[in-house]
């Protein structure tokens, strides 16, 4: 048995923190765990500004960790997750950092790569390849860009700032700073 000890950290923006299911998958070179919840007690899970630890044990290892994947289902309504990152500690004791920052909605799926830059040619893991390429793709459709007015820059293609992913969005405090120096203006 192998034993994998993964630390989720939830952020420590307002509304952060959510109870809605959490499901983590870890992906290695040579395979990967079964999908797990992540669940320590009701009132201690995902809290704003929160680290959940959790074993993830495996019959066989799962290799050098490549991915990690999140998943969040509804538990009673539908409310937002800030995640910070997420530390994977393998049974050699290497740890692994994987950078989240970002909102994640019900039943949405993330895959997240570790922290390390690296050049498109010099990933070598076809895994790696295909996941870069799916998340250029992804983005390229997410993000794009329209003419206001010609000979005036290029605008992202969106009616509103709401139309946007939540975390390109202003937050809460920046979007009343904002308004008020607006007014104030």
């Amino acid at each position: 048995m192998f034993t994998y000890t993964v630390s989720v950290t939830t952020g420590n923006q307002e509304f952060a923190g959510t109870i809605d299911y959490v499901y983590l998958t870890l992906v290695g070179t040579e395979r990967r765990s079964d999908r797990t919840l992540l669940d320590k007690s009701f009132f201690d899970r995902f809290a704003r500004g929160a680290v959940v630890s959790i074993d993830v044990s495996v019959k066989e290892t799962l290799g050098d960790i490549l991915l990690v994947k999140l998943e969040k289902e509804k538990f009673l309504f539908n409310d937002q997750w800030y995640c910070r990152c997420i530390s994977v500690k393998t049974p050699s004791g290497y740890e692994i950092e994987f950078p989240c920052y970002r909102w994640i909605a019900n039943k949405q799926e993330v895959v997240l790569r570790d922290g390390k830059a690296r050049l498109p040619q010099d990933e070598k893991n076809s895994l790696l390849k295909e996941h870069r390429r799916m998340e250029l793709e992804s983005r390229q459709q997410l993000f794009r860009w329209k003419e206001w007015h010609p000979g005036f820059p290029m605008s992202i293609d969106a009616d509103s700032s709401n139309e946007l992913p939540l975390d390109i969005q202003f937050e809460l405090d920046k979007s009343v700073d904002f308004n008020l120096n607006f007014l104030t203006a």
